[in-house]
This record gives C-alpha cells, sequence and structure tokens, in this order.
C-alpha cells in the first residue's frame, strides 16, 4: 500500500505517497501541451511524459492531498524509486 516514505526537510514532517486508493493510477503516458513540472523538477511541454495521481499524507500536521506527478521516460528508466 505505502510505495514510499520520506523525511522532509521541514522539521521532523513525516511524509508518506500511497497509490493504491480510488481514484489513483500507476504511470501513463500523456501529451503534455502545458508545462509540467517532472519528479526530477525539469519543466516538460510540447512532448509526451507519462503521469500518475498518488495520495500524500503529511504526518504534522495531518493532511491529506491528492496530486498528480508527472515524469519523462528517462526519469522513468533512470529513477527506480518513482516506480
Amino acid at each position: 500500500m505505502v510505495l514510499e516514505m520520506s523525511l522532509t526537510t521541514q522539521g521532523s514532517m513525516m511524509e508518506r505517497k500511497i497509490a493504491d486508493f480510488d481514484g489513483c493510477h500507476d504511470w501513463k503516458e500523456i501529451f503534455a501541451v502545458l508545462p509540467k513540472i517532472t519528479v526530477t523538477g525539469k519543466k516538460v511541454w510540447f512532448t509526451s511524459c507519462y503521469k500518475r495521481r498518488v495520495m500524500i499524507v503529511l504526518e504534522k500536521p495531518y493532511d491529506v492531498q491528492v496530486v498528480n506527478e508527472y515524469a519523462t521516460s528517462l526519469d522513468l528508466l533512470c529513477y527506480s524509486s518513482f516506480k
């Protein structure tokens, strides 16, 4: 259920990314017309990229957000933690 856990640099806030809930999906190929920021921080537009929807749970203060993440095919090949 929990894909990855990471300790953020904002104090002692823990963050969990959950990818198996209603409305989430694995990486899907899309065409980015408007600029999108990938998981590595690059901006891409007018090109094909991949998109997934994940739920981020912040521990302190408790907050749940559903966000879209974008990645290029090179990001998915080089960085196994995004899979």
